[in-house]
């Protein structure tokens, strides 16, 4: 795949894809959020709708208990005295006075048990013997007493308008004898005044039984008519809840609660309320289509960030990798060209610059590999000059032989083997080879002192076929001399040793009985050593940084001194037996 391609498809999955699951979850999270909160809020409204109900259910109840205890009505119904009855509304008018009072009734109606009738509204009524089959007559005698509401789609029968009935059967206070039947015709505007009669958003409340038919509605033509939602056969006695269902083709948000107001004990009816989910989602709404808009923009820069700079970038970069392939052929003269973009300018300004360092270091390269070689031809002219050195030597050693200079032979003797080992080829020697040269050189340093002092060397035999750094002792061994030695220490003597310690490295140790060095003084000569910089120990120091380069920064150079006790240095290095080439 192209690189403009890659990176646009970075740019479609780390941006746009985020921004559009961004834009997704918060519809989402928008859409139940709205959903739960108008859904809590039209719960709210439903349950005062019920209570307004109830306290309407409770005030004709309660009016109904007044009429049937009332003297007149049980004097009525006892004797069909209409007298007494015509004394109840003119003389009294207790019961008149509070059926007029009271707005909801439309009509008050008695049955007595022997079949007389009376209403106070002029118009015709259901004689007893037919009421009498009816189920609203069953469901009274069954109620003894108690409330029977028949709701409007239960009509009563030649009932020619829609009302809300309540029966109830008038016992005798005494003997509780069944005397005759109060109906009570609540006035349906009651339930107008309950229920909102406009809704701005097209939404609906309405009462509803548990079959799915609707007892109440302000638009009047709908009862009696079935609610057409998927969700009436799931309804339960006890829930109330909010969901989204489709009601009339139209996606609704539905809400409901139970209500028993009208049938205490019997099967639920029903408050719902349905609100068109368009109403409802206006917010979520403006969220959607504010993210759709913003992907869509998000879009546009993206196609014009890829035509406007990642063109110009991944150009720069296939440029880039074309001048280095030239490079990696050997072309050093690969250069790139100048671009507008400063960021551009400036990485093709440092690809030009290290293409002219590349050059100048090949350069440098040759010149020095040339110059190497003219050295290695100059030593190959001066390796006449040791054999001419040898045969001097040699004819000194037989001159101070034939004149019985034995000190001076001894001298010239050791002095050709110094020699033979500080031009040893390899830079590691066997410690056997490095022990036979610090030997020569404190021969030769006895005769300079005029044999005023000893030494002894104790070497584990297991050590001597390893392999060491060449010429390490002989400074150890000189720095006991100048700065041990004293002649006032008639027995001064230098002691060296070695062997394998625990960890299976290598050590050996230069100690010598001398004057000493004071606390201030070592601690001069270890910053110089562990520095690796010339001073009071030019040697210690020149053979702690040869250690350290060669074998590594945990091998070196150990000194402990105290005046007047004498000093011990040791040197540590790892073990093995092929000398490094």
């Amino acid at each position: 795949m192209a690189l403009h391609r890659k990176i646009y498809l970075a740019f479609v999955v780390f941006i746009l894809v985020p921004i559009s699951l961004l834009g997704i979850v918060s519809y989402r999270l928008s859409y139940a959020a709205i959903k739960e909160k108008v859904g809590q809020e039209t719960l709210q409204t439903l349950r005062a709708t019920d209570l307004n109900i109830r306290n309407v259910v409770e005030q004709a109840d309660s009016f109904s208990g007044y009429v049937i205890a009332s003297e007149e009505i049980q004097s009525f119904l006892k004797h069909n005295n209409k007298d007494s009855l015509l004394d109840f509304y003119y003389q009294r008018q207790a019961i008149a006075g509070i059926l007029y009072g009271q707005n909801a009734l439309d009509d008050l109606i008695l049955y007595s048990a022997g079949g007389s009738d009376y209403h106070f509204m002029n118009g015709d009524i259901l004689p007893f013997r037919d009421f009498q089959q009816t189920d609203f007559y069953r469901r009274m005698l069954e109620a003894e007493g108690k409330s029977v509401w028949l709701p409007p789609t239960e009509r009563y029968p030649d009932q020619k308008k829609w009302s809300f009935m309540l029966g109830r059967t008038i016992k005798d206070t005494l003997t509780l004898k069944n005397l005759g039947y109060l109906i009570l015709e609540i006035n349906i505007k009651r339930f107008d005044d309950i229920f909102l009669t406009r809704y701005p958003d097209g939404s609906r409340e309405l009462l509803m039984d548990s079959n799915g038919n609707i007892l109440y509605e302000a638009n009047h033509d709908n009862i009696g008519k079935r609610l057409e939602l998927p969700i009436v056969n799931s309804l339960s006695s006890e829930t109330e809840g909010t969901l989204i269902d489709t009601e009339s083709g139209q996606k609704s948000l539905i809400s409901y609660i139970t209500s028993d107001s009208l049938h205490p004990g019997d099967a639920p009816y029903y408050l719902i309320s349905i609100k068109p989910w368009s109403a409802v989602s206006k917010e979520t709404d403006y969220i959607r289509n504010t993210t759709v808009w913003l992907v869509g923009f998000v879009i546009l820069l993206a196609v014009l960030f890829n035509f406007l700079y990642v063109r110009q970038i991944v150009s720069f970069i296939i440029q880039l990798l074309a001048r280095m392939k030239k490079i990696e052929s050997g072309n050093l003269n690969a250069s790139m060209p100048e671009y507008r973009s400063v960021e551009l300018s400036r990485l093709a300004y440092g690809f030009n610059r290290m293409s002219n360092r590349l050059r100048q270091l090949v350069e440098e390269v040759r010149l020095e590999q040339e110059h190497k070689r003219k050295a290695q031809f100059q030593v190959l002219q001066n390796q006449i000059n040791p054999h001419f050195l040898y045969n001097t030597l040699e004819s000194v050693n037989a001159l101070a032989l034939m004149n019985h200079q034995k000190p001076i032979s001894n001298i010239v003797i050791n002095l050709g083997r110094l020699l033979r080992s500080s031009i040893h080829a390899d830079d590691e020697v066997t410690v056997n080879h490095e022990l036979n040269h610090v030997v020569s050189y404190i021969e030769i340093q006895k005769v300079r002192f005029d044999d005023r002092f000893s030494y002894k060397i104790e070497v584990d035999h297991a050590l001597l076929d390893h392999h060491v750094l060449k010429l390490v002792l002989q400074p150890l061994v000189e720095n006991s001399l100048l700065r041990g030695y004293s002649k006032k220490k008639p027995d001064f003597s230098i002691h060296i040793t070695g062997g394998i310690n625990a960890r299976g490295d290598g050590y050996l140790r230069v100690q010598d009985n001398g004057t000493g060095i004071d606390d201030d003084t070592l601690q001069r000569i270890l910053q110089q050593m562990s520095a690796a910089k010339p001073g009071l120990v030019h040697g210690l120091s020149n053979v702690q940084g040869r250690l350290r380069m060669w074998y590594g920064d945990c091998y070196g150079l150990m000194i402990c001194s105290h005046p007047h006790e004498g000093t011990a240095i040791q040197l540590n290095f790892p073990l093995k037996r092929e000398a490094a080439k």
